[in-house]
């Protein structure tokens, strides 16, 4: 199966993932460093002295980011599938 062939939900999960690391390794922008931290800080507040009780809260952050990114890009993906459908509906219908 190639990319072709994908449903676009598929494709955009698989490019917000791709987004998602991408800001996760290079962080390019103040806003980005700013909002990752953010979140991680709301989220996962490590007050604890030992540094073991902060390596889970940093792994639930990661794959928390990841989650959303891929939710996001295959929501977006599916969004284009309908209207992408839609248009050959009519396309057809014309003929």
């Amino acid at each position: 199966m190639g990319w072709k062939n994908f449903s676009s939900w598929l494709k955009g999960g698989i490019i917000g993932f791709l987004i998602s690391l991408l800001f996760m390794f290079f962080p390019t922008t103040k806003f980005f460093r700013d909002l990752i931290e953010n979140i991680e800080k709301r989220l996962f507040p490590c007050t604890q002295l030992s540094s073991f009780e902060c390596i889970g809260s940093d792994i639930k952050m990661v794959l928390i980011f990841l989650l959303v990114f891929i939710l996001v890009g295959a929501i977006i993906g599916w969004i284009i599938g309908k209207i992408k459908s839609k248009k050959q509906e009519t396309e057809k219908t014309k003929k």
